[in-house]
């Protein structure tokens, strides 16, 4: 997830500007990120537990929405402020090459389940 900017010929201003706002963000990122592994593996731990305590993978399962919602949120402030800087024909090639990467993944979800 993210923004692909290979390619984009981003100018070197533009770059410099991508990596402040990556390095700005990541401690949050890397944070959220273990809040995210942390709460998956209490959830699995929970769900192969016996006997069966519904509670516990109710409550864990609660924390890991929670993580994953504080992950996205961290995410979505980067592609704010990495978009912000593309130009509008940087824009309009980035949500081009989503449209086309869309269906693989969708392709992906499917073969994996």
């Amino acid at each position: 997830p993210g923004l692909e900017l290979r390619g984009m010929n981003l100018t070197d201003a533009q770059e410099q500007q991508v990596r402040e706002i990556r390095e700005r963000h990541r401690a949050e990122a890397q944070q959220a990120g273990a809040r995210v592994r942390e709460a998956t593996e209490a959830q699995r731990k929970a769900v192969q537990a016996v006997p069966v305590n519904e509670g516990v993978i109710r409550s864990t399962t609660f924390a890991l929405a929670e993580a994953q919602t504080e992950a996205a949120i961290v995410q979505a402030r980067v592609h704010r402020e990495v978009w912000a800087v593309l130009t509008d024909a940087q824009r309009a090639q980035a949500e081009q090459r989503r449209a086309e990467r869309e269906p693989r993944i969708a392709q992906r979800r499917l073969r994996s389940r």
